[in-house]
């Protein structure tokens, strides 16, 4: 069976080019996992010696969440009083900017209530006014989805400004430049080239998953033409790794049957 990886792999496929996906292979075993929001921990929550701390009572509670019973637009509003002192008591803290980022995803439950984007406009403000130059900022960079087009591109500038780390400034940069993909406008698509180049000579080797910023960028300058990408025609060759380390290509597949299973983790 095709490995769940490659599912990602061919929802990129449009934007990326083919020597530029090579590296980002090894981070798709965790692409619905990994932007979780919960910060890692060594200990063994099942069978090992418990963790204490507020990174640990943040897990609990993320936990406590999961397991609840109940449609998810309710248990977020029950548990969204708990996580809120939690960022109160933790004020200023990794912890405190984990528990405002859980918030804020939770806005996407709003969105057939049309409220989804005035709450996460709320909530962004907050957390930059609280947290500046905080190093898990980053991760806003990946929630443009709950934000209107305009706060997206404004988010993604904030990332960017001048005295923030090295680490921020390159996820603005990577996420103005696909919040500005769909733009056609000549401005905007200068605008777009020139920070995807600028990505790649200033922060082409800080790490991007497991790859580096300097990868995306230039699979975003090349990616495959459409008139490759056809219905009917042969896929472009990805090589990578599959999920026990080994190597493979995709033409390792050609004449057998391919399943591929289209997930998300919203």
């Amino acid at each position: 069976m095709f490995p769940i990886t490659w599912t990602c792999l061919w929802i990129l496929s449009p934007v990326l080019s083919a020597p530029a996906l090579t590296p980002l292979v090894r981070e798709l075993p965790r692409c619905a996992g990994a932007r979780a929001g919960i910060p890692e921990s060594g200990q063994d929550s099942e069978g090992g010696m418990r963790a204490s701390g507020p990174r640990a009572e943040f897990e609990a509670l993320v936990k406590a969440y999961e397991k609840a019973k109940g449609l998810r637009l309710e248990k977020y509003r029950e548990f969204l009083p708990r996580f809120r002192a939690l960022a109160e008591r933790h004020s200023g803290s990794p912890t405190a900017l984990a528990a405002r980022i859980w918030i804020l995803k939770g806005t996407w439950l709003f969105r057939k209530e049309g409220s989804m984007k005035e709450k996460a406009k709320v909530l962004v403000d907050e957390i930059f006014r609280l947290h500046p130059g905080a190093e898990g900022l980053a991760e806003l960079a990946d929630l443009s989805y709950l934000f209107s087009a305009r706060d997206r591109i404004s988010v993604m500038e904030r990332l960017m400004e001048d005295g923030n780390s090295d680490e921020l400034r390159a996820a603005g940069m990577l996420g103005l430049a696909q919040a500005l993909r769909r733009k056609k406008d000549t401005e905007s698509v200068k605008r777009r080239e020139k920070l995807l180049k600028d990505l790649k000579s200033e922060f082409g080797k800080l790490p991007w998953k497991e790859a580096t910023y300097g990868d995306i960028a230039e699979a975003m300058l090349r990616p495959h033409p459409r008139e490759a990408l056809g219905i009917g025609r042969l896929a472009p060759e990805i090589e990578g790794t599959d999920l026990e380390g080994r190597p493979m290509k995709l033409s390792d597949f050609r004449g057998k049957v391919v399943l591929l299973d289209f997930w998300g983790d919203w």
